[in-house]
């Protein structure tokens, strides 16, 4: 029976917001397939996307932004399932009270899921305050 891939994407949103929150830049990139070619990563605090070449810009950009006791959540998280090995989930994440919009292209090799894309970007001003 396949894994229930809201429960898998919650999981690895947990993960991510626990390493976030204790500046452990180790564990956030542990979360990632940084070896596989197609891997890639767009931030609004990197001015260019990452991919596979581009680990330190990646790593460098990551640990400029990391802060002990950060205060991060998701919120508003769906995942949908492309195929056996593959997903894509939708999110809110709050950083202390700033909020981003976030979709993530998961991918599962042998047991384990990991991150192959991500996307991050501010969240517009709306009617629940998001980006305020």
């Amino acid at each position: 029976m396949p894994e229930n891939i809201q429960m898998v994407a919650e999981a690895i949103l947990a993960a991510l917001a626990e390493s976030t929150n204790a500046a452990d830049l180790d564990g956030m990139l542990a979360l990632n397939w940084l070896e596989d070619e197609r891997f890639s990563m767009i931030q609004e605090h990197i001015a260019e996307p990452t991919d596979a070449t581009g680990l330190e810009r990646l790593a460098a950009g990551l640990r400029s932004s990391l802060v002990p006791g950060a205060r991060v959540r998701f919120w508003a998280t769906k995942a949908h399932r492309l195929g056996p090995n593959t997903a894509y989930l939708t999110t809110l994440h709050c950083r202390d009270e700033r909020w981003t919009r976030v979709t993530l292209i998961l991918l599962k090799k042998g047991d384990e899921w990991g991150i192959l894309h991500g996307h991050f970007s501010p969240a517009p001003l709306g009617e629940h305050g998001l980006g305020a």
